[in-house]
C-alpha cells in the first residue's frame, strides 16, 4: 500500500497568537526565546527523481499538485519574510529542479535583493544540473548551491539513492555549478553506519581534490519507513577521528552564530583554503539554541522546526481573495492560567518567559521590497497591503511558537510524521 507523505498529527489553520501587542504590526520575526529568523526554506516541491533510503520509500504517494503553492505564493510569503529581517531563502524539495517555475522564482527572489544581501540558494541531487543549467540559475539571480552525494561507488550511490542517476552526473553538476560561479559550492552527504562510513575519508578527498565544503550529516529520523535507530547515527566525534586519522583537521568554527555545520579546514592547507569539510551533529550535538531557520512545505504548512509535530496552514489565507474581509488574524484572548489562547483554534500558547519579552513593536508597517515577481507570465495578482500585513503577523506568530529544542537524543522524542522531502530540507 502507497504511503502518503503528508503529517498523521492534526494540521490546525492558524497559529496561536503572540501575546505582544495585536494592534503594531510585527517588524521581525522572533520566537519566545529570543532567536530572530534570518533564513528562510521554501519547499516547492514534493516530487524527487530519488528514492532515498534514509527519507522516502519508493512506494511513497506525492501531494496533489492543486494542492501545493504556486510559485506567486512562494513569493508572495518570500516578500513579507525579506521586509521583516530574512537575509537568506533556500529552495528545496522533494527536487527543486523538477519544478517548471524555479527559474521565476528564482527571478522573484532576486528582485527582492535590493542591496545585493540576500543569500538565494538551492539544494538540488544535482541529477539535473548541467553547465546551462547552472548558467541559468545563475544569470536568473541565484548565488549558491548545496548537491546531495552520500557515495562515490556507483553501485552503493545507486543502492542508497534508488535511481537511475549516477555519480558522475553529480560530479558533473558540481563542476557546472563552480563554472558557473555558484560560490561556495557545497556537498551534503548523510553518513549512515553500516552503509557508507567508511567513505569518510574518501569524501574528504573529495574536498580537498575539488576545493568545495564537503558537510558530513548525522543520520536523522526523518524516513517515511520510521526505522531510524540510533545505532544507525555516526557520531560527529567518530566522523572527525576518521577523517582526522588521515587528514589532520583544524577547527574553523561556524561561519555564522546560527550555521548548522561546524566547520574544520585541512592542517596541511592555507587557513583561506576553500576545501573544507562541515560536520552537522543534529542528534549527538544540537545546535537548536542558535536556529535562525523558519520552513514552508510544499503544500504550504509553516514549520517553525524540522522535528515539529505542529505546523500552520497558511495556504488558505493565501487564497482568500482581498476584498472578502477575511484576511484579518484574530487576536489573542488571555487564558485564566496566564497562557495565550487563539480564538479560532482554542490552542494554548505558553506566555513569554520573564524579562525575555521579544519586541515585534515598531510603527509604519512593513518596510519596502520590490514587488519585482509581478511581471511577465508570472504576474498573476497585484500585492496587496491587507494580505501582507496578515501574512507577516501569521509568519510572526508562527516564530513564536518555536519550541526550545528538538530532543531528538532523548527518550521523550517521537518521529515527526513527515519525511524529509515532505518538509524541505
Amino acid at each position: 500500500m502507497s504511503r502518503l507523505p503528508v503529517p498523521l498529527t492534526v494540521i490546525q489553520a492558524l497559529p496561536p497568537s503572540t501575546p505582544l501587542d495585536r494592534n503594531q504590526p510585527p517588524t521581525q520575526l522572533i520566537d519566545s526565546f529570543g532567536r530572530v529568523i534570518r533564513d528562510l526554506r521554501l519547499s516547492i516541491t514534493d516530487r524527487c527523481n530519488f528514492r532515498c533510503v534514509y527519507c522516502m520509500d519508493p512506494d511513497v504517494t506525492f501531494a496533489p499538485r492543486d494542492e501545493l503553492l504556486t510559485i506567486d505564493e512562494h513569493l508572495d510569503i518570500a516578500r513579507v519574510a525579506v521586509r521583516l529581517g530574512v537575509t537568506k531563502v533556500r529552495i528545496t524539495g522533494g527536487e527543486p529542479a523538477l519544478h517548471p517555475g524555479l527559474i521565476d522564482l528564482i527571478r522573484g527572489l532576486a528582485g527582492f535583493n535590493v542591496d545585493g544581501s540576500l543569500d538565494i540558494a538551492i539544494t538540488t541531487n544535482g541529477s539535473f544540473l548541467d553547465a546551462s543549467t547552472a548558467g541559468r540559475w545563475r544569470e536568473a539571480g541565484l548565488t549558491r548551491v548545496t548537491l546531495s552525494l552520500d557515495s562515490l561507488r556507483q553501485d552503493r550511490f545507486a543502492a542508497i539513492t534508488r535511481s537511475n542517476a549516477t555519480v558522475d552526473d553529480v560530479l558533473a553538476g558540481i563542476e557546472a555549478a563552480k563554472n558557473a560561479g555558484l560560490d561556495p559550492v557545497r556537498v551534503n552527504a548523510v553518513i549512515v553506519r553500516g552503509v557508507n562510513e567508511d567513505e569518510l575519508v574518501d569524501l574528504a578527498q573529495l574536498a580537498r581534490r575539488l576545493a568545495i565544503d564537503v558537510r558530513l550529516i548525522e543520520y536523522m529520523p526523518l524516513d517515511s519507513a520510521h526505522a531510524w535507530e540510533r545505532t544507525k547515527v555516526v557520531p560527529a566525534t567518530e566522523m572527525l577521528e576518521r577523517i582526522g586519522s588521515v587528514y589532520p583537521l583544524t577547527p574553523i568554527g561556524r561561519d555564522t552564530t546560527s550555521s548548522p555545520a561546524t566547520v574544520f579546514r585541512f592542517s596541511d592547507q592555507p587557513a583561506n583554503s576553500s576545501g573544507r569539510i562541515g560536520i552537522i551533529a543534529s542528534v549527538t550535538r544540537s545546535f537548536c539554541s542558535t536556529c535562525s531557520r523558519l520552513r514552508i512545505t510544499a503544500d504550504g504548512k509553516v514549520r517553525p522546526c524540522l522535528f515539529a509535530h505542529d505546523e500552520w496552514d497558511i495556504r488558505p489565507l493565501l487564497r482568500t481573495p482581498s476584498d472578502s474581509g477575511a484576511l484579518s488574524v484574530p487576536s489573542p484572548v488571555a487564558d485564566g492560567g496566564g497562557a495565550e489562547r487563539s480564538e479560532a483554534e482554542g490552542v494554548l500558547f505558553p506566555p513569554p518567559r520573564a524579562g525575555e519579552v521579544p519586541s515585534l513593536r515598531g510603527g509604519g508597517g512593513l518596510p519596502s521590497v520590490p514587488n519585482a515577481h509581478r511581471n511577465g507570465t508570472h504576474d498573476s495578482h497585484a500585492p496587496d497591503p491587507s494580505r501582507d500585513a496578515a501574512i507577516a503577523r501569521f509568519l510572526a506568530d508562527a516564530v513564536y511558537a518555536k519550541t526550545a529544542g528538538h530532543i531528538i537524543d532523548s527518550p521523550d522524542f517521537r518521529q515527526p510524521a513527515r519525511t524529509m522531502s515532505a518538509i524541505g530540507g
